[in-house]
């Protein structure tokens, strides 16, 4: 008997993904005085004393407080200060990695990732940064890993299917829609593991459910779709 399609060809739009995005994205340790530093630095930009507000806030972070590099590279990024180099606010999210704080990782990484779309060179560092990030509990950063072992052709590292899984596995279950997608696939047609079609249709129908307008799990979603037709197709 001829089975219904595999999949919706198109994705809702609608998200199920609850609470804050980063409520438990590793911080660092805070040191008391620096601390002090960063919200002096706060009052001074909300009296528009912005060079005074700027050196306190760098005070902060060169005094290990993880969250004031974080902070301060958000600064930069927003002109807090004026105009910057892109190098400001990417030095302060790696020392705020350095530090242990999840989200500077995240965005340290994804600083060196725009940089590698033009310089190859930048991308290793990119993914490491993202590896990191992934550690301390950013599992967006879990879910770009988990793409990049999964499709890989770069040189420095090679396409791992276990790695893949582990990384795609871990965005899963925090309702990451196209790590869902990218997981169901690679169960779908068994990269590196026993193909399961049902394992498979029940990944992509998560990431069809918590998908807002996400080309990808659309994409995904329509290619299955038309290998499934493809075996009903054979063995008929």
């Amino acid at each position: 008997m001829k089975r219904s399609g595999f999949l919706p060809v198109m994705v809702v739009a609608v998200s199920l993904a609850a609470g804050a995005a980063y409520a438990d994205s590793e911080k660092g340790a805070a040191k008391p005085a620096a601390v002090a530093l960063y919200e002096q630095g706060k009052t001074k930009y909300g009296e528009g004393q912005r060079d005074d507000a700027r050196a306190l806030m760098e005070s902060a972070c060169d005094g290990g407080y993880a969250e004031g590099c974080y902070l301060l590279g958000k600064a930069y990024t927003n002109r807090w200060f004026g105009s910057v180099g892109e190098e400001a606010p990417q030095e302060a999210f790696l020392r705020g990695c350095d530090q242990g704080h999840a989200l500077a990782c995240k965005e340290a990484g994804y600083a060196y990732a725009i940089q590698g779309v033009v310089d190859p060179s930048f991308r290793p560092k990119a993914f490491e940064l993202r590896k990191r990030a992934c550690e301390l509990n950013e599992l967006v950063a879990c879910q770009f890993v988990g793409v990049e072992y999964l499709k890989s052709t770069e040189s420095w590292h090679k396409q791992d299917y276990a790695q893949a899984a582990i990384y795609l596995g871990k965005a899963c279950d925090d309702d990451k829609s196209t790590a869902c997608a990218e997981l169901g696939r690679m169960h779908y047609y068994g990269w590196g593991m026993p193909a399961n079609r049902d394992e498979a249709v029940r990944l992509v129908q998560k990431a069809y459910t918590l998908s807002r307008d996400n080309t990808l799990v659309t994409d995904i979603i329509a290619e299955l779709n038309r290998a499934e037709e493809k075996k009903q197709a054979q063995s008929q």
